[in-house]
């Protein structure tokens, strides 16, 4: 039978489908393996979350979008059919297809920057047909055995016309849900373009612009003023990347490539010429915000404006036009008359009741069959079926636990010795008998004795972890599903498969516990078993490359819900991790709430791992663990201590008003490969009042005498400011620099009027032979020994009598032998009075 739309006016999907395992899931739609009864074959049957009305114009909007799309040279997953049965279920058969997540396979940085392409590349095929994805998310995209992503969530936009609410979305596409998604009405093609820079971000980063945060369909901040900027994240990222990415995810439609096509071309352009032309949003880096010879600043960019509806033979895509409104829903299509048309109510009403028994007949049976497939055999047992199969030692214990008539007490003395058991299937036995059917306050101190009986296998986290989570009330109560499934995977008399079986089960319903179940069987009973096991939940999130190669210690501390879990380790971990892993948590953990922030940058502190400017901002993250919590600040300095500067760090920190943030902005212009980053450091410290010499001396003469050079000071200006961190070869630069925009005198002025010793005494030992006398004779009485040193050789061969008086009285009274020796070495003066003596 050729593809197309079938007619199941009167029947189900789940008459002629065998639905099974779940393949994938969006915003609106879900894909589960199934078998075509009617062919005997394996398909892909994918449904779309909310039921439209039968026979309505939403529905036929459904089928004929389906049609077109099927009809157009799409590289797609081939189509079946598809349409809308008899009880509003919309629906998609596809070819069966097996394949891997975009983020499953470790790829280096050209092969990421290929699939962001490609992918770019399938929806712009989509919009050429005047159609609108709205809800592209993680699950989208399938990559082949050959690594090329094959777009296969094809369902489309069609809550505005859903006669209910079926379920939920998952939580992580909320991520994907564009601001003016928030109402159900838009199908702008921009959407997309949204929703392919959070695809983006995600790639090139590991983890969402919104990571950590609680999202909702009615939270959708602006990402480019709240989230970090790519290239903050990782460092060899492209030029082009935080620019063509933020122009995705601008919070206005307008502001964003109006299509898939526009984005496509743009980062085809980007790939060639290593940058990009846009920078019109915050992430842009001014380095590439370049126009070409045909503009100016300020001119209207030209792009292709996409038209969603039938446009003509365009395709709907105008060059140079203004954007249409878009339409709240698509137009429908002339379909086929229905060809069965039943005049008669009562025969109609008595059809449509045997189509729901049966379908209803059919749903139970197979939903018995699934789950009996899918379900261990130890959780369907019945309290016989538990007593039968146990070993025969535990029999005995077995009976008296599930005999009714026994009192509670001797049934719960009965579970008591069972966990006691040095039978190693006692566990497992016990687990059956959880499920088999015992009184509801039986089976609550069964869970005790289990946690007892995990501890006394030497699994203390786990068994922690598990009576952590079975004490919980109210909202944070875990889901009893989920507990049985994380109580299983802790059975070791079960194959390894089976118990990863159970805990992706519940990975996909509670992450965050499941997560900290299987750190603690890592730490508890094999590292080399679940910690793969670990990075591969973990990277579902925040990326495979991210957490690839990463030891137990690092995956734990850099995640917060982990961190929070196991702080009692902390401080066991902290010795022992490399320095490596020790830069990557803090930087993960820093974006959030978390007080093992301080004892991560203690720690690095310790080890000494930065240079020394950078170790001033390090020291400043530490000093903000007696300040309120401000997660911005304190993710911006350590990004910035271990990363370098960037805008987006200088914005938050220049802000900061605390004592020590006059020493950190001297370590931005000191550091920042930027110098529009340090020139910016710069102007901040320049409307304030500095406290701290030398640097309020320094700044305040390039503010007032050097303003116009201040561009190539800064750096040099940072680094005199903290001279006690720099090398005589590092002040020898900055002075250099100075004396390009100024001459010695006046450089040495200003020093002298700092107070700082050391630049000093380098500008006197460099110079000091071209230093007027005058300026010289009040430092042969320094206090500091290296000046007076300088001093007495500046003074070199100066015969004046001023000069000869005052070096006599020097002489007389400098106790120092050595300096001594060099007055008698470098005026003839001293010498003779040596030898009258």
């Amino acid at each position: 039978m050729a593809s197309g739309q079938i007619d199941l006016s009167y029947t189900t999907v789940g008459d002629r489908f065998i639905r099974g395992a779940k393949f994938a899931s969006t915003r609106t739609s879900e894909a589960f393996e199934a078998v075509d009864q009617e062919l005997e074959e394996r398909v892909v049957l994918w449904l779309l979350r909310y039921p439209l009305v039968f026979g309505s114009d939403i529905a036929n909007q459904f089928s004929n979008r389906l049609k077109l799309l099927n009809e157009s040279p799409i590289d797609k997953i081939g189509f079946k059919y598809w349409g809308v049965d008899a009880r509003g279920t919309a629906f998609l058969v596809t070819d069966y297809v097996r394949g891997t997540s975009i983020f499953s396979p470790a790829m280096n940085l050209t092969q990421l920057q290929g699939l962001f392409l490609q992918m770019a590349d399938s929806v712009a095929a989509i919009h050429s047909q005047s159609q609108v994805l709205s809800d592209l998310c993680a699950e989208s995209f399938l990559l082949d055995s050959a690594g090329r992503p094959h777009l296969w969530a094809l369902l489309g936009p069609f809550e505005s016309g859903a006669k209910q609410t079926a379920a939920l979305p998952p939580a992580e596409t909320l991520h994907f849900l564009s601001p003016e998604q928030r109402t159900l009405s838009a199908i702008d093609p921009t959407i997309d373009v949204y929703a392919l820079g959070i695809l983006a971000y995600r790639l090139f980063t590991g983890r969402y612009p919104l990571a950590g945060r609680q999202l909702t369909a009615e939270n959708i901040p602006d990402l480019t003023a709240v989230a970090p900027a790519p290239s903050t994240l990782r460092q060899d990222l492209p030029a082009w990347s935080d620019d063509i990415i933020g122009n995705c995810l601008a919070p206005r439609s307008e502001q964003r490539f109006p299509d898939a096509n526009e984005l496509a071309r743009a980062l085809r352009s980007a790939l060639e010429h290593g940058e990009s032309v846009y920078g019109n949003t915050r992430w842009s880096r001014r380095t590439v915000s370049v126009r070409g010879s045909g503009t100016h600043e300020g001119a209207t960019r030209e792009v292709s404006t996409y038209v969603v509806g039938n446009s003509g033979p365009g395709g709907g895509r105008e060059v140079g036009a203004p954007r249409a409104q878009a339409p709240g829903t698509y137009k429908g299509r002339p379909t086929r008359p229905r060809p069965v048309d039943v005049e008669d109510s009562r025969v109609r009403a008595f059809t449509w009741l045997v189509a729901l028994v049966v379908g209803l007949l059919v749903a139970g049976v197979l939903f018995l069959v699934i789950d009996h497939v899918n379900k261990p055999p130890e959780q369907s047992a019945s309290l016989t079926d538990v007593v039968n199969n146990a070993p025969q030692e535990l029999k005995p214990l077995l009976v008296d636990a599930t005999a009714p008539g026994l009192p509670f007490e001797r049934r719960e003395k009965a579970i008591e010795k069972l966990s006691q058991s040095s039978n190693p299937k006692a566990y497992a036995t016990l687990l059956r008998l959880r499920n088999g059917g015992l009184e509801a306050n039986l089976v609550r101190s069964l869970e005790k004795f289990l946690f007892t009986r995990l501890e006394s296998d030497r699994m203390v986290r786990v068994a922690a972890t598990l009576r952590r989570f079975w004490s919980e009330g109210g909202m944070a109560r875990i889901s009893p599903e989920v507990f049985s499934n994380l109580l299983l995977a802790c059975d070791r008399q079960l194959s390894f498969d089976s118990r990863k079986k159970t805990l992706e089960d519940s990975l996909k319903v509670d992450a965050d516990r499941t997560t900290e179940v299987v750190a603690s069987l890592a730490l508890d009973e094999s590292e080399q078993t679940f910690i793969p096991v670990l990075r591969e939940f973990l990277g579902k999130s925040a990326g495979q490359t991210e957490v690839s190669g990463r030891g137990i210690g690092a995956l734990i501390l850099a995640t917060n819900h982990l961190n929070k879990a196991f702080q009692k380790d902390l401080a066991e971990w902290l010795p022992r991790i490399s320095d490596e892993d020790l830069r990557w948590s803090l930087v993960h953990l820093a974006e959030h709430e978390n007080r093992s922030v301080f004892d991560l940058a203690r720690e690095m502190a310790r080890r000494k791992m930065l240079p020394p400017y950078q170790s001033i901002v390090l020291d400043a993250v530490i000093k903000l663990e007696k300040m309120p919590v401000d997660v911005p600040l304190q993710g911006a300095l350590v990004r910035s201590a271990l990363n370098g500067w960037d805008g987006d760090a200088l914005q938050i920190v220049g802000q900061w008003m605390a004592p020590n943030s006059e020493q950190v902005l001297l370590s931005a212009m000191a550091t920042a490969q930027n110098p529009d980053v340090a020139t910016k450091a710069f102007d901040i410290l320049a409307g304030r009042t500095m406290q701290q010499e030398p640097g309020k001396t320094f700044v305040s003469w390039v503010k007032t005498q050097l303003w116009d050079s201040r561009v190539a000071l800064v750096k040099p200006l940072g680094i005199l400011s903290l001279d006690e961190l720099a090398t005589d070869d590092e002040l020898s630069y900055a002075l250099d620099q100075f004396l390009n925009a100024s001459s010695p005198g006046l450089l040495f002025r200003v020093s002298r009027a700092s107070g700082d010793a050391r630049v000093l005494g380098i500008i006197v030992r460099r110079f000091g032979e071209r230093l007027p006398s005058q300026d010289l004779l009040d430092l042969l009485e320094s206090p500091s020994r290296e000046i007076r040193l300088s001093t007495v050789r500046g003074l070199r061969g100066r015969n004046e009598l001023v000069v000869l008086q005052r070096i006599l009285r020097a002489y007389d009274k400098e106790e120092d032998p050595e300096l001594r020796k060099a007055y008698e070495e470098n005026h003839w003066v001293t010498r003779e009075r040596v030898k009258q003596e």
